[in-house]
């Protein structure tokens, strides 16, 4: 697995309110409704969704009732290392054996660290330098971003790591690797 490093950098600089994104199918099993229970619970905490889906509706809904949850839609390709970047932190919170998941490369590699689901490819693309990977239920998503955005020592230690990881992982040596053994 590979993604282009010269696109998704660092871009821009993070918000000033803690921000959780959201990048994906808007589908219940990628466990966006999970994620607007503990948008609720957390009113401190920015959340936005990037995506289109089944769930536009809900979420746009609940965008107008929760100042603290916004609703983006579809973008396009070329902006979301802007948005990876001035986020503190991508939630995969996904329901169901996750491939092994773009959005988490693309958003390691703009130094966003990850929130995910424990199981499916997701392990294998993330480790405990740049991620905090858990079993996906309100109570465990909803310590896990309390923890970071409360414990700056620990956030900047896994954002820190974010972009050297990307480097090492999903750089396009790996594409090489593929095409001389295929």
């Amino acid at each position: 697995y590979w993604i282009d490093l010269n696109i998704f950098k660092p871009t821009k600089p993070k918000n000033n309110k803690f921000t959780v994104l959201f990048v994906g199918r808007l589908i219940t099993k990628k466990g966006i409704k999970l994620l607007i229970k503990i948008a609720k619970r957390l009113p401190d905490i920015n959340f936005e969704f990037i995506g289109t889906g089944p769930l536009e509706s809900y979420l746009k809904n609940k965008s107008v009732k929760f100042k603290n949850i916004k609703f983006i839609g579809k973008i396009d390709n070329k902006l979301l290392p802007q948005y990876y970047s001035q986020s503190h932190l991508l939630c995969v919170p996904s329901l169901y054996q996750e491939g092994f998941g773009r959005v988490v490369m693309e958003s390691v590699a703009c130094g966003t660290p990850v929130i995910a689901s424990n199981f499916g490819g997701l392990p294998e693309a993330l480790d405990s330098s740049v991620s905090i990977l858990t079993k996906p239920t309100i109570n465990n998503l909803y310590k896990s971003i309390s923890k970071l955005s409360q414990d700056k020592d620990l956030y900047n230690r896994l954002s820190k790591h974010c972009r050297a990881y990307a480097i090492y992982n999903f750089s396009s040596k790996n594409l090489k690797l593929i095409t001389k053994f295929y």
